[in-house]
């Protein structure tokens, strides 16, 4: 016998390829990005990850300062931190905590303008061959009080004066109670430290008015004083 046997193939249609997808346009295929939602126009690894060439946190699309040194802590825009907005970045900052808008040199610190303070006593007038001080002129001997304390690194000189009625001893003796008269009012009213206060009198050798009027001789019946600070202020 024989036998006829016909073997018939039927083929198929040949199936397309899958097309590669990257979703996130970074150049590396989804299935093997293992960062799939980078920024679009970053540049990224093999691994489709974006670049960060500092290691800072922050990638290299968004990097204003891409080359900050390696553990310096950085802000959003990858940029070191100041913290106290005084244009110098902390890890070089001698002074962290300046006030907003301090002018400040190149170690963050404050730059201090230095001037003098002047204070002049000059309101302090006496009854005719009295020492006593009166309460009109308290006010004034408090605006001095006030002005030393504070400064309290500075020192002050009282001095006394009179006018022309007496005897040159008899002014030089009156015009030094005057002084004295104004120093125990700061001392015991406003307790000043007495170390830091000085007094002269000049009897009538500098008046400020003409002698030969009652008015011109009130004037010169006086007790002045004068102090300077030197003081620093923070510059603006």
């Amino acid at each position: 016998k024989s036998i006829n046997a016909n073997i018939n193939y039927v083929f198929g249609k040949k199936k397309a390829p899958v097309p590669k997808v990257d979703s996130d346009t970074d150049g590396v295929y989804d299935d093997n990005d293992q960062c799939p939602n980078t920024v679009v126009g970053a540049k990224v690894d093999d691994k489709g990850c974006a670049l960060d060439g500092d290691k800072d946190g922050v990638i290299d699309f968004s990097d204003a300062c891409p080359d900050t040194k390696e553990g310096i802590a950085v802000g959003e825009n990858g940029c070191e931190l100041d913290d106290d907005d005084d244009k110098v970045v902390n890890s070089v900052d001698e002074c962290p905590d300046t006030s907003l808008g301090a002018k400040v040199d190149e170690k963050g610190c404050y730059i201090m303008l230095t001037e003098s303070v002047t204070f002049t006593l000059n309101g302090v007038k006496f009854e005719a061959r009295k020492a006593t001080v009166n309460s009109d002129s308290l006010g004034e001997i408090g605006k001095l009080a006030t002005f030393l304390k504070e400064y309290p690194q500075t020192t002050v000189q009282i001095a006394g004066h009179t006018d022309s009625v007496g005897s040159d001893k008899y002014n030089q003796d009156l015009s030094e109670q005057r002084a004295n008269g104004v120093k125990n009012a700061l001392i015991e009213l406003h307790s000043i430290d007495p170390k830091r206060l000085t007094t002269a009198g000049f009897g009538e050798k500098y008046p400020t008015a003409d002698n030969k009027t009652a008015a011109g001789r009130a004037k010169n019946r006086r007790v002045e004083a004068k102090v300077e600070a030197q003081v620093e202020h923070i510059m603006k």
